[in-house]
């Protein structure tokens, strides 16, 4: 992770570095375990061995545009999988004398990761959009009931690189929506459901008649990108996590420095952005030049054009626009 760069103080440098993101890109959920062995430990070490190397596999195809390609890692060995665990969580054990069942949360160390595929060559990317609320649709309408709103119920999108969550029925029941509002692009009603459940970006998956429009809404910027896609809702995230790693990844190696005054109004917003800087992929480096209420003013270094970065931060929450003094005014996006 990038690390804002700063001298004020000691103190400050290190509050300043202690973030933690909502969703960690690190962490793989939902790995069923299930071995036998002649005694119960032996069938609990033989499963948890393979859940690990089966959660780093996953995080591996996660964090990476070429891991099991042709001519790149393939899997990775259990031994190797050990290596890099961070902790690990357990829950739903069973077990008798000579089988082990169980289903694991692995945290995994982002250093050892790192060096592990540095090891291969592998570029990695740990930079993750904001939050998008998933809304399930048939023909325009929020049916709680069928298939496809359990289809994306059961993807799990809580730690992608392009987060997204879709909403258990009890508060999906909440949601006030109409084809009317799907056909018409009606920002009235998308701006509610956003503030209702304090996101910034809505992810409408319209299904109809086995086909799914997808339209993607900035709330904030109102921008809106729609595509077909006759596939599942897994491969449809995929689609996305793919699409993110490679603009995250091609972009120019020659970096570039700008002057950003930051406008915030409260410490927590002064966190929020940090926090998003930090893990903006197209920020190679960011310096603090002076600090003062509500206000700062920073080095930001980047890759790729300017376009590129005030996009993947509009996509985060954040605004950056050209100024005259000092060069640009960077602050968090607000619906309104």
């Amino acid at each position: 992770m990038k690390l804002i760069k700063t001298t004020l103080t000691v103190l400050f440098f290190f509050f300043f570095c202690s973030s933690v993101f909502a969703s960690d890109p690190f962490t793989v959920s939902g790995i069923r375990v299930d071995a036998s062995g002649k005694t119960p430990v032996k069938a609990q070490v033989k499963a948890i061995r393979a859940g690990q190397a089966k959660a780093a596999d996953i995080l591996l195809k996660r964090l990476t545009l070429d891991y099991g390609k042709e001519g790149q890692i393939k899997s990775i060995s259990e031994d190797n999988a050990a290596k890099m665990i961070l902790a690990i969580e357990i829950g739903n054990e069973k077990r008798s004398s000579t089988r082990y069942l169980g289903d694991l949360i692995v945290s995994f160390n982002p250093s050892a990761v790192k060096a592990y595929l540095n090891q291969s060559g592998v570029k990695m990317v740990t930079s993750q959009s904001r939050t998008r609320l998933i809304l399930p649709l048939t023909k325009g309408d929020l049916v709680l009931n069928n298939s496809w709103y359990r289809s994306w119920r059961r993807t799990d999108t809580a730690n992608i690189l392009t987060p997204m969550i879709t909403l258990p029925m009890y508060k999906a029941l909440n949601i006030s929506i109409k084809p009317s509002d799907v056909e018409d692009m009606n920002f009235d009603v998308f701006k509610s459901i956003g503030k209702q459940f304090d996101v910034q970006q809505l992810l409408i998956a319209n299904n109809v008649n086995g086909t799914a429009k997808m339209i993607d809404i900035s709330l904030d910027t109102q921008k809106v990108k729609s595509f077909y896609y006759n596939a599942s809702a897994k491969d449809i995230t995929d689609k996305f996590q793919i699409e993110w790693k490679e603009s995250a990844i091609n972009f120019a190696m020659n970096k570039s420095m700008i002057l950003v005054n930051v406008d915030y109004s409260s410490h927590s917003d002064w966190l929020k952005i940090k926090t998003i800087l930090n893990n903006t992929s197209l920020i190679l480096n960011a310096k603090l030049i002076s600090f003062a209420n509500k206000s700062a003013i920073m080095e930001i270094y980047h890759g790729g054009g300017i376009e590129g970065l005030m996009n993947e931060l509009s996509y985060k929450g954040v605004n950056l626009k050209a100024d005259s003094f000092p060069g640009y005014i960077l602050s968090l996006s607000v619906i309104n």
